[in-house]
């Protein structure tokens, strides 16, 4: 009996130690993703209709972290501006919820939107008349 089991067991050793294994490759490992601190924008309520924002969410996941702005109201907008000044306003659209998405700059020292420097946003929507009762 030792003589079937020891050709087994050597058949067995070899076919473990013969089979072809491809290492991994290497490729190149995931960037970290670049955080901004939040102090960078600076949220307002100065204008006409002004009020706090609906949302303020910063998301990690990617290539560089993002920020979710949302206004809720009617004719609810987000304005944004930065070092010069206004640069533009986001609207709801006639949704009654504006969204302004700004990312993470690659070195992490700044909020940006298709190009631009995003330093200060605002929420701005008409009151809402109080209910009649």
């Amino acid at each position: 009996m030792r003589i079937y089991l020891l050709p087994l067991f050597l058949i067995a050793g070899c076919t473990d130690a013969c089979i072809r294994v491809a290492p991994p490759a290497p490729g190149m490992p995931a960037a970290p993703c670049k955080t901004c601190a939040a102090n960078l924008i600076i949220i307002t309520q100065l204008g006409a209709g002004a009020k706090k924002m609906d949302g303020d969410s910063i998301v990690t996941t990617g290539a560089c972290s993002q920020r979710t702005f949302t206004c809720k109201g009617i004719q609810a907008t987000i304005e944004f501006s930065g070092a010069g000044g206004a640069l533009g306003a986001v609207q709801d659209g006639g949704t009654g919820t504006a969204t302004y998405t700004v990312t993470c700059s690659a070195d992490g020292t700044k909020w940006e939107a298709d190009g631009q420097t995003i330093t200060g946003v605002e929420c701005a929507a008409v009151p809402r008349r109080p209910s009649m009762q």
